[in-house]
């Protein structure tokens, strides 16, 4: 370490000049020249220049270069140095001009040996508050860490539409690999904007953050009266390509948007637009309201379930204008707004099909619904408009219909043969046509026919052959 300047003095030890006396008109007497150097030796205080270095004296003591009043402290060389150069592990502050170049701060380590420190990180900036306890709802309580870019056109019209125009924010990685005989890797790269929670020294503290914005977009004005700002579009998050060279780069895979595994909060929202009026484009979907449509004009709107899924519709469907919907690629069925169904080619209802509230395949199903012999039979029309029998019981039929409806009942005597009484669902008789009870043929194979209709207000009625 470098000891203070050395010097020589007549007799004096420690300085007896304490006050300035210039111009004294006489000669210096030996005592004040002996002072004056002593003076100027310990002018340097606990600080040391030796050739170009300037150094404490005291070990680990700060060194501190400070202006007075409202001076600065300025470094005028080209690349200011903070740290050893010669070993690669410094900062500099670089300050050299020409194209695509600024002041830099930069910290180098130019033989890195991976996985032999700790983790490596650049100049950080950092601003510590510590409150002191003090409840406030002053809106002034901010505490931020600003990179400013200020620009004042002063007239100036910049009119290049090149992407790489204007001010902007850059946030720049560098990654390559000079090493043309091993491949590099690293697994992953990102641009963090993190927000990190600290615990409290085990002090069980609550802390409570109403809401956190993790990329937040926000347009500032403060313009004077008079001020006018023309704005043609802007885009919140926008990807665009900017790869070149003539080496070859190959992605997997691409994600817009992408949540990996979300907060567990109570609610989720993927993407929330909180107003109505915007039109969201996603592929060839437009989202509008609560309208979706395919984006472009004449373009269809497909709706289609992954493998064996199904599309399940849990409301009523509406056709609205001149709207249609279509089934088949050859309009096999096409219901429009003329309330109008339109079935081109044959219709095959399965036996397990139904069409609720008006029943309708029961009357249009031509499956035939066979009953087990017994002593009570019941004839439903919901198992179709047409039911068949073969007998060898005496039995009672109940018949259960709703109104309007018709049943054909086919009765075949069997090889033991039986008698039939007819009545409804409320235990009364049915009325047959000329108030005929009907008899069953006796004969085993013959057959006979019998049909009921019921009709609102009327009930059940039957005719017999």
């Amino acid at each position: 370490m470098p000891n203070k300047p050395k010097i020589v003095t007549r007799s004096e030890t420690t300085s007896s000049v304490v006050a300035d006396n210039l111009n004294k008109g006489s000669a210096l007497t030996a005592a004040e020249m002996d002072s004056n150097l002593i003076n100027l030796r310990a002018g340097f205080g606990n600080v040391s220049i030796t050739d170009t270095t300037i150094e404490t004296l005291t070990t680990n003591d700060n060194l501190t270069l400070t202006a007075n009043g409202t001076g600065t402290v300025e470094i005028n060389v080209d690349k200011p140095t903070v740290g050893n150069f010669d070993t690669g592990n410094a900062i500099y502050i670089w300050g050299t001009t020409g194209s695509n170049t600024g002041p830099v701060i930069r910290q180098q380590n130019l033989n890195y040996v991976p996985g032999t420190t700790g983790s490596s990180y650049g100049p950080t900036r950092v601003a510590e508050y510590k409150l002191d306890g003090t409840d406030s709802g002053s809106s002034l309580n901010r505490f931020r860490i600003n990179d400013a870019l200020s620009i004042d056109l002063n007239g100036s019209e910049l009119t290049s539409t090149s992407g790489a125009m204007g001010p902007r924010h850059q946030h720049w990685q560098d990654i390559f690999n000079t090493d043309g005989a091993n491949q590099g890797r690293i697994n992953y790269t990102s641009n963090e904007f993190a927000i990190q929670f600290e615990g409290s020294g085990n002090n069980s503290s609550t802390t409570v953050l109403n809401e956190i914005d993790m990329l937040r977009t926000a347009l500032f004005s403060n313009l004077d009266s008079g001020d006018t700002f023309d704005v043609g579009t802007i885009k919140y998050f926008r990807a665009i390509n900017l790869l070149g060279g003539t080496g070859t780069i190959t992605i997997d895979d691409e994600y817009g948007l992408y949540v990996e595994s979300g907060f567990d909060a109570t609610n989720k929202y993927g993407v929330f637009v909180n107003d109505d009026s915007y039109t969201n484009r996603i592929g060839g979907i437009r989202l509008l309201n609560d309208d979706i449509r395919a984006y472009t004009s004449g373009d269809n709107l497909t709706i289609s379930c992954n493998g064996t899924g199904h599309i399940t519709i849990g409301g009523e469907i509406t056709v609205e204008d001149d709207g249609r919907i279509q089934i088949g690629a050859t309009n096999s069925i096409v219901i429009d707004t003329s309330d109008n169904i339109d079935i081109n080619g044959a219709v095959n209802i399965s036996a397990d099909a139904i069409i609720t509230e008006s029943n309708l395949v029961k009357k249009i199903k031509k499956t035939l619904n066979t009953l087990t012999s017994s002593t009570a039979i019941t004839v439903n029309s919901d198992n179709g408009p047409i039911q068949y029998v073969e007998l060898d019981h005496n039995a009672t039929f109940t018949i259960d219909m709703d109104f309007n409806e018709e049943i054909t009942l086919v009765i075949k005597q069997g090889s033991t043969g039986g008698t039939g009484s007819f009545e409804d669902t409320g235990t009364a008789t049915i009325p047959f046509g000329g108030n005929v009870t009907p008899t069953l043929q006796a004969s085993a194979g013959t057959f006979d026919v019998v049909r009921f209709v019921s009709l609102a207000g009327v009930g059940i009625v039957g005719t017999f052959n």
